[in-house]
């Protein structure tokens, strides 16, 4: 009878214990549940690395930048020649007014240059013009100097007068732009005193308000042309419209 009891007692205590396990485990069982279901602990979810990233600068961008920091510089950096002698280039131009004219009018096709003779602060070049009706005029074309520049002074042909004649005041707004704009061009003369180029051809002449372009194209020895332009500008100095060689420029 007692050993029965006994059996009893721990039966009921068994099975208490079982149920207690079972009840803990359920507890446990809900707990990861509820832990995984608000990502809670370790069932978090890993958060993924952000790189860090410097944004990529734009070609244009960086082109700028280097623009900016690339120092511009005066492409000329010459003292002008003094009044008198750019009063004198505008009346040398005055007496080359028809070998000008025939220019800017497209009557002359092309200028050959030979015997380039360079003296002091001076250079007379021999120059063959050829026109477009097929006649040609020989002549010459004189540069001067001043100040380590060299400036347009004339184009006269072979049998016309190279008289200067002097019709009173100079225009300054016409010697302003002999000066300056040859000033800084200083290309072409240097090319033409070098011997780089021994032809001028004019493949276009245009004229607006006042102005001329004649585009040309400078060459040697049938070589591959390089283009450049001649510029005018014009007055009325008292004997009609004349007009002046800015500059040879490429």
């Amino acid at each position: 009878m007692g050993d029965g009891l006994h059996t009893t007692d721990e039966v009921k205590k068994s099975r208490r214990g079982l149920i207690g396990a079972l009840v803990a485990l359920a507890i446990v069982a809900g707990a990861t549940s509820l832990a995984y279901l608000t990502e809670f602990g370790p069932f978090a979810p890993e958060e993924p690395e952000v790189a860090e990233t410097t944004p990529a600068k734009s070609e244009e961008a960086e082109e700028t930048t280097e623009e900016e920091a690339t120092e511009v510089a005066n492409p000329v950096d010459v003292p002008l020649p003094p009044a008198d002698a750019q009063e004198g280039m505008y009346w040398e131009q005055v007496a080359s007014a028809e070998r000008i004219a025939e220019i800017v009018n497209n009557e002359v096709s092309a200028l050959k240059l030979s015997q380039v003779s360079t003296n002091g602060d001076k250079a007379d070049i021999r120059v063959q013009a050829t026109y477009r009706d097929g006649s040609s005029l020989g002549g010459w074309l004189l540069l001067r100097q001043y100040e380590g520049a060299w400036y347009f002074a004339s184009i006269t042909g072979d049998g016309g007068s190279t008289a200067v004649i002097d019709l009173g005041d100079a225009d300054p707004d016409i010697v302003k732009a002999i000066v300056e704009q040859q000033a800084a061009n200083q290309d072409v003369y240097a090319a033409i005193l070098d011997g780089t180029y021994d032809t001028i051809a004019i493949t276009r002449v245009t004229s607006g308000s006042g102005t001329a372009m004649a585009d040309i194209e400078l060459s040697k020895n049938g070589g591959v042309p390089r283009k450049a332009q001649i510029s005018f500008i014009n007055t009325d100095n008292g004997a009609g419209t004349q007009w002046f060689i800015t500059s040879f420029s490429q």
